[in-house]
């Protein structure tokens, strides 16, 4: 009979299992996929709670840290940027371009209105 590997989320962390009920769930702040033998750490950009593997940080937020395990860990994008993709590790290459302005957790720049202009980057408001 051949080797079972554990399933996603889980984790044989002694040698010798013969059941797939002896796997256990992945701690928190790490993955784990069916070849892997250790837990591995959570990337920046992604959260991973117990058992749930790799989870990206939406749209609009970014993460810059190792081994976390909830949603709050992402980051709302701050004023003056904007965070375009999901699993983002940092903020500062999209600051807001002139002629357009940028609030909190903006995925992307929203152009001023009509009449008005902004000649220098980082906006917040109008």
């Amino acid at each position: 009979q051949y080797p079972i590997a554990c399933q996603n989320g889980t984790l044989g962390y002694s040698l010798g299992l013969c059941q797939q009920s002896e796997c256990q769930p992945c701690k928190a702040g790490y993955y784990c996929i069916p070849t892997s033998v250790i837990p591995i750490p959570c990337p920046p950009g992604w959260y991973c709670p117990e058992a749930l593997g790799l989870q990206p940080c939406e749209n609009g937020t970014f993460q810059p840290l190792l081994y976390q395990s909830n949603h709050s860990a992402c980051r709302p994008c701050p004023t003056r940027y904007y965070c375009p993709r999901e699993h983002a590790t940092n903020y500062d290459e999209f600051a807001c371009p002139p002629g357009y302005y940028c609030p909190p957790h903006a995925t992307e720049p929203t152009a001023c209105p009509e009449g008005t202009y902004r000649p220098y980057g980082n906006g917040s408001t109008v």
